[in-house]
């Protein structure tokens, strides 16, 4: 979370947003979210990380 407002990629600026709109505490736990479902569909189709 400390890094991502000096990062310009769209996770880091949609989490930068969030934060802003929803306090840290729910941004740090939107991004966790959003990081495991991207691990546990990445382990269920056995397939590479291709990122956008």
């Amino acid at each position: 979370m400390r890094f991502a407002s000096k990062r310009t990629d769209a996770l880091s600026r949609w989490v930068c947003q969030l934060a802003s709109r929803r306090g840290v505490n729910v941004a740090a736990a939107a991004l966790a979210n959003k990081l495991a479902r991207i691990a546990w569909a990445l382990l269920a189709k056995s397939e590479r990380f291709a990122s956008a």
